[in-house]
């Protein structure tokens, strides 16, 4: 975490480093080491506001998940994927376009499900439809937060 802002590893090579929400914002902040692990590179001109995090019992921060309305959503990545997905109750969405604003029902496609949810430019839910057609599938959350589909 730097300046409020959480970072992953871009590649196997442990010196490179991209702002955490890249995927979802096409964030352009990166930071790369060198090897004696000094700072070599900065770039923090994020185009979104921090993440809010709160201590958990152990000490730990604990990402806080956004609340729109009257339900919870979060982005998640599953470890077999390469884009994120948006998780609503329960339910997933996938990007229909490039565009992080507009988000359709990940079974859209199979079961022509009409669930779709669209963001404003400061990611502010202005749309939605949660009606699904179909029963949700079932995720089991790892360690290190990413997703697996079991269902």
């Amino acid at each position: 975490m730097l300046q409020d802002h959480t970072f992953r590893q871009t590649t196997k090579d442990s010196r490179y480093w991209s702002c955490s929400r890249r995927t979802i914002t096409r964030c352009q902040a990166r930071i790369r080491f060198n090897d004696a692990k000094e700072i070599s590179f900065l770039n923090l001109s994020h185009n979104h506001p921090p993440p809010k995090y709160k201590p958990s019992q152990d000490g730990k921060l604990v990402r806080l998940i956004m609340k729109f309305l009257d339900f919870l959503y979060e982005f998640i990545e599953l470890a077999t994927a390469k884009k994120p997905l948006l998780m609503v109750q329960g339910e997933t969405f996938r990007m229909t376009t490039n565009d992080k604003r507009y988000w359709s029902c990940s079974k859209r496609n199979m079961t022509k499900c009409q669930a779709r949810v669209r963001f404003n430019e400061a990611e502010v839910v202005v749309f939605y439809n949660l009606d699904h057609n179909h029963p949700p599938s079932k995720f089991y959350k790892t360690a290190n937060g990413t997703y697996i589909k079991y269902s």
